[in-house]
């Protein structure tokens, strides 16, 4: 809010920034500050960002245009989101605590979060899930501005995805060879994963569409038991 007023409905000590107000009375907001009782200058959106600055409550006073009352609505909305972020946030990195995926958030990107769960919101959709999805896309957004090179995990260690092609075959009841192909083509969705299947010689391949690919997989589990050490020693 650039100008208007606030009261302070209840004071319980001094501020920690050392401003100090009155119980009951009304201040004046100009250019977004605020003079406390000794002088101390502070700003509006501080005292309604819950960063604990304050140990006084306050509220909207009187004489306030509509567009100032919607203005300060949104303020003290986003700053409850702000501190809900932040929780999340930490929620997350601790559910997610055996994950490879070294994170660290900053208050930009809370405040970011805050807006992307404003805009994302779904009365339709449980909060938390909201905000688990919208945690999860950040990270992988925050992702994609590092190399390769910028992208060190916590434990040392890193998921390259690989694939490779092996070569089995199906028997096939039919009238003839040619009905029994097309029995099989038709049933080639639905047929199971074979144990006994030969690998094909030399189609075993890094999947290296692009970075992003490689930095995506760091969020996939590791489904195999084979490892490759620093030194090229491969064990499983």
């Amino acid at each position: 809010m650039n100008n208007g007023k606030i009261k302070c409905i209840n004071v319980t000590n001094e501020s920690k920034t050392g401003a100090k107000f009155t119980k009951d009375k009304i201040y004046n907001v100009t250019n977004n500050t605020i003079v406390s009782d000794n002088n101390v200058t502070v700003l509006f959106s501080d005292i309604f960002n819950l960063n604990d600055l304050f140990d006084a409550t306050f509220e909207i006073a009187i004489n306030i245009s509509e567009d100032n009352a919607e203005e300060i609505y949104k303020e003290k909305e986003l700053a409850y989101l702000i501190q809900d972020a932040e929780n999340h946030c930490d929620e997350y990195l601790e559910s997610n605590n055996d994950s490879n995926v070294k994170i660290v958030f900053n208050n930009d990107d809370y405040e970011a979060l805050a807006k992307l769960f404003l805009d994302k919101k779904d009365c339709n959709v449980a909060d938390n899930e909201t905000w688990a999805c919208i945690i999860q896309e950040y990270i992988k957004n925050m992702m994609k501005n590092d190399t390769l090179e910028d992208y060190v995990s916590k434990d040392g260690s890193y998921i390259i995805p690989v694939e490779w092609a092996v070569y089995s075959t199906v028997k096939v009841e039919a009238d003839n060879l040619k009905q029994a192909i097309e029995i099989a083509r038709n049933c080639i969705d639905d047929l199971p994963i074979t144990a006994d299947a030969t690998y094909i010689d030399g189609s075993y391949i890094i999947v290296d569409d692009s970075d992003e690919d490689f930095l995506n997989a760091q969020f996939y589990e590791h489904i195999s038991n084979i490892n490759i050490d620093k030194n090229g020693k491969i064990t499983s």
